[in-house]
């Protein structure tokens, strides 16, 4: 593993880390007091999807014992959580929602 390399990844991992845990405070601060914390969360977690295939993407690349599949895989776990949360963010509703079935008084 290269040294430049190592650098990079334990940088990934402390700002992984880091919107980790502010994307979790704000989930919890958004269920007690509401507010703009569920959009905070939101976007929070489409960040920490995009970081999470860095990571993959920086330990394949350092010499880690993943495989170029796993790294594809959270390419596309990457994906599915941006368009998650662009869905979500955007008030969008699922396709085939009709069929589901509706809560009372909503």
């Amino acid at each position: 593993m290269l040294v430049g390399r190592s650098r990079n990844l334990r940088g990934l991992a402390l700002v992984h880390g880091i919107v980790g845990l502010f994307t979790c405070l704000s989930l919890i601060v958004f269920y007690a007091a509401e507010g703009p914390f569920g959009t905070i969360n939101d976007v929070g977690n489409a960040v920490l999807g995009l970081l999470s295939a860095g990571l993959a993407w920086l330990s394949w690349h350092a010499g880690g014992q993943g495989t170029r599949v796993l790294v594809g895989v959270a390419a596309v776990g990457a994906a599915i959580t941006v368009v998650g949360s662009y869905l979500v963010l955007t008030d969008t509703p699922p396709i085939g929602h009709e069929a589901l079935p509706r809560c009372a008084g909503s």
